[in-house]
């Protein structure tokens, strides 16, 4: 990534850690829940439907992306974005809740790996979908 490029990401990061909204949590510790789903599995209207009950902000990897692009910058920033906001919200005592796409064992490993380095736990909820149901939605996206 060439200096100009990473100063971008940098910014990019920087905005949206800054638009973030910490919600008073209401566990007794921080926690960090990671989505698994596939595309059309609705992970961010169950990520959004269950930040209230625990207090969280919801950190959505379609707007990194959306951020990203609008920079004319490619997308292999976003889990490390994502990871840092992630941080940065229990650093301000709040609880995430990241709508990305942790299927990926890499992706998981990488996420525990940082939560773990400040003590916190990550919890994975899995969103389901039909399949019939899940074409559909990509295919009406495209």
């Amino acid at each position: 990534m060439s200096k100009d490029n990473a100063k971008i990401v940098r910014e990019v990061e920087k905005r949206f850690i800054a638009s973030l909204k910490v919600a008073k949590r209401t566990t007794q510790n921080s926690v960090i829940v990671a989505m698994v789903g596939l595309v059309g599995s609705d992970r961010g209207l169950v990520a959004r439907a269950l930040a209230p009950f625990i207090g969280a902000a919801v950190i959505s990897a379609d707007e990194i992306r959306l951020a990203l692009r609008k920079r004319g910058q490619g997308y292999g920033a976003v889990r490390s974005i994502a990871e840092q906001a992630a941080l940065a919200v229990i650093a301000r005592g709040g609880n995430v809740i990241v709508d990305s796409d942790f299927v990926d064992r890499t992706k998981r490993d990488s996420l525990e790996r940082r939560a773990k380095n400040v003590g916190i736990r990550v919890a994975y909820l899995r969103t389901l979908c039909d399949p019939d149901v899940a074409i559909g939605r990509l295919a009406a996206a495209t």
